[in-house]
């Protein structure tokens, strides 16, 4: 019987300790995660994989299961063109989540962050906001899908959308036991992971989507850290004067 990793969705294996999947032989019949995920979740400790997700396959894949829902999550600090775009691709209905609420001022309103999507992304009434640390409209998410009798959703985004983030909180709501692996690195999940939510309502995680400029490409382990906010961001201003120029840490400077 073949058995996957219940953190990435990978195909458990014990032949190559550079590829999807990979735990040792002594473990492969008892182990619930693949060597990588288990580091990622106890350890903080991540591996780049050999293998190359083929996203177009990714998008095929869920096109043909058409009674399906896309919930796709933008991260409000990335919302741009190019998640429009895959969102375009998907020709099932669509449920539009912007994510990590918790790390943008209070001051700034909910209605007017999704006026402000609405108007220069992409239009669409199926849109709600999230926050899945603070657990903001996670229960308000579910009575919506409950209302719309959706029975189906794959949970889709770019990298560090937040998406394993956000289905442990929906397993959390209902007092089950997080599963998914997550990881401030992106592609903590490898392949399409199938969880039975509730008797009415199956989740199916899927692998997050890569920009080719994506700063995240370029950077380590240790530095996506630094660079990820994990608390509400603050707002600063610096003056700066002629010849001056501010520098932040190694990743990038402001010249005057």
């Amino acid at each position: 019987m073949n058995r996957v990793c219940i953190g990435c969705g990978s195909r458990l294996q014990s032949l190559d300790i550079s590829r999807e999947g990979y735990v040792s032989e002594s473990k492969i019949k008892t182990s619930d995660y693949c060597e990588r995920c288990y580091k990622i979740k106890h350890y903080g400790e991540f591996s780049v994989l050999k293998d190359k997700i083929d996203f177009e396959n990714v998008i095929t894949k869920i096109n043909n299961d058409s009674s399906a829902t896309v919930v796709f999550l933008i991260d409000l600090l990335n919302v741009n063109t190019e998640s429009v775009e895959y969102i375009k691709k998907f020709k099932n209905n669509k449920f539009i989540l912007l994510t990590r609420r918790d790390l943008l001022p209070k001051s700034i309103k909910d209605k007017k962050l999704i006026e402000y999507f609405k108007t220069n992304f992409y239009d669409t009434n199926n849109i709600m906001i999230v926050s899945s640390v603070k657990k903001q409209n996670i229960d308000e998410f579910l009575l919506e899908v409950k209302k719309q009798n959706i029975s189906k959703i794959y949970i889709a985004g770019l990298t560090n959308s937040g998406k394993s983030t956000f289905i442990n909180a929906l397993l959390e709501s209902i007092g089950k036991i997080p599963t998914v692996t997550t990881s401030a690195l992106p592609n903590t999940t490898a392949n399409f992971i199938k969880i039975e939510f509730d008797e009415t309502l199956t989740i199916v995680d899927t692998p997050g989507f890569v920009l080719n400029n994506s700063i995240y490409n370029y950077l380590n382990y240790d530095e996506v850290k630094k660079l990820t906010p994990k608390k509400e961001i603050k707002v600063k201003t610096f003056q700066i004067k002629p010849t001056e120029t501010v520098i932040v840490g190694n990743f990038f400077r402001v010249d005057y």
